[in-house]
């Protein structure tokens, strides 16, 4: 006969080893720690702005915003004219863009101005007068910098430039990107781009799918864009996407956020906290994104708060698996569900499934708290997203929402087994009608 203690650790290293148990008490705390994430979207119903314009006093004193489990942040609203609405904006842009500079990392205003190109941006105000700027222009962009006809351009603003009254108005930025329809690299700039022009629709709306589920990314703004030569000769016609300038994005969902030195230095620090990457890691699975690169800040921007990165805010969708003709290399995203919550248990990895931080017991502990509540939050706001891939003007939708339908069903399977509850999802989506019945009697 074993003595008892005996027989406990044979059990011990029988028995496979949880991080700790899971109940029903801490079933309902993880709804807990994500009530606060409803009540906010509940009160803004599809709108990323979660929470009230700071006070003029709480923004000089850069109070840090509230931030979900897994580097969620509850961002303001962008007040600028550009992104009050969505619907397509016409640009016209006046210059001669075989002459537009390449691109130089890391540079400020003043040397990026006196890089570009004078050109001219014509749109119409807000009252519907039609308005003329004259602005700065750059290439921009790596991989797409070599396979486009059409480069991506970056609009630099000069510092004595009066936008106010204009759509750029409230953006306190330098400058600002714009995707461009891309081309074949045949060497023509006037390629015809309305093959490319559905490529444009689908990478927009997949920052519209990340909106619409909370993560905290760039706001844009479709535009059509007249280019045209010196002088006024038509050039081509084709789609664009405006992007939210990384400042801004900053200062609406922290309180800025970090910037690099060099292309491949680390602007994350070591000890952060490694939870933060949670968030992010659901958010590329969802856009099926293969390149980023959290810790240069490759098509992440780090959010700060008094020097710490408090979140991860994911952009720069060209190569995603949901764009039809660019994201062959990353098809393979959209059927790999359960290796991704295979590797998601185990920690923090980057684009090539690589272990990013070596979490000890205690980091491993609160790691998995994250990735639970963020499971679960998914779950919450999952109606959202099939409601904004409705309403996205895009062909591709059935293929998306397949990709969308096996991402849910691998998520809910495997966070019933984490936490040992068989209709986790039915039991999580009770919990926000209730709180959401709550929220709209008060």
């Amino acid at each position: 006969m074993l003595r008892p203690w005996v027989s406990f650790l044979i059990l011990l290293f029988l028995v496979p080893a949880r991080a700790e148990t899971w109940d029903a008490n801490d079933f309902q705390e993880l709804v807990n720690q994500i009530e606060s994430s409803i009540r906010s979207m509940n009160r803004l119903e599809g709108e990323n702005s979660c929470r009230t314009p700071a006070t003029d006093d709480a923004k000089k004193r850069k109070d840090p915003k509230p931030v979900l489990p897994g580097g969620i942040p509850i961002c303001e609203k962008n007040r600028a004219p550009l992104f009050s609405e969505d619907s397509i904006l016409d640009l016209e842009i006046e210059a001669d863009l075989n002459q537009v500079p390449g691109p130089a990392q890391f540079q400020d205003r003043e040397t990026n101005l006196k890089r570009s190109h004078p050109a001219k941006i014509r749109f119409q105000d807000s009252n519907g007068a039609k308005k003329e700027i004259q602005i700065g222009l750059l290439r921009r962009s790596k991989s797409r910098f070599y396979s486009c006809d059409f480069k991506p351009l970056k609009l630099v603003f000069p510092e004595d430039l009066n936008l106010e009254n204009t759509i750029f108005d409230r953006l306190k930025a330098d400058e600002m990107k714009l995707v461009v329809h891309c081309g074949y690299t045949s060497g023509k700039i006037e390629e015809n781009p309305k093959k490319f022009n559905e490529d444009i629709k689908e990478e927009y709306a997949v920052y519209k799918f990340l909106k619409a589920l909370g993560y905290p990314v760039p706001e844009v703004r479709l535009v059509k864009v007249n280019y045209k030569k010196p002088g006024g000769e038509f050039v081509v016609e084709g789609l664009g996407i405006l992007i939210e300038p990384k400042g801004s994005l900053g200062k609406r969902c922290a309180c800025g956020h970090a910037k690099g030195k060099g292309l491949w230095d680390p602007i994350i620090p070591a000890d952060t906290d490694p939870t933060i990457y949670a968030g992010l890691l659901f958010a590329e699975r969802i856009a099926a994104s293969g390149d980023w690169i959290a810790k240069i800040g490759h098509n992440v921007i780090p959010l700060t708060c008094d020097e710490k990165v408090v979140g991860l805010a994911p952009y720069d969708f060209n190569d995603s698996a949901l764009v039809s003709a660019r994201g062959a290399t990353y098809n393979h995203l959209l059927q790999s569900g359960a290796r991704f919550f295979r590797m998601i248990s185990r920690g923090p990895f980057d684009r090539d499934d690589r272990p990013t931080v070596d979490l000890n017991d205690r980091e491993k502990w609160a790691w998995n708290k994250a990735i639970r509540s963020e499971a679960a939050r998914l779950i919450v706001v999952k109606s959202r997203l099939y409601a904004a891939l409705d309403q996205a003007d895009i062909q591709n939708k059935e293929h998306i929402r397949e990709h969308f339908d096996n991402f849910y069903a691998h998520l809910e399977k495997w966070l019933a087994q984490e936490i040992g509850i068989r209709n986790v999802a039915r039991s999580v989506q009770d919990k926000a009608k209730e709180l959401k019945q709550l929220e709209s009697g008060n």
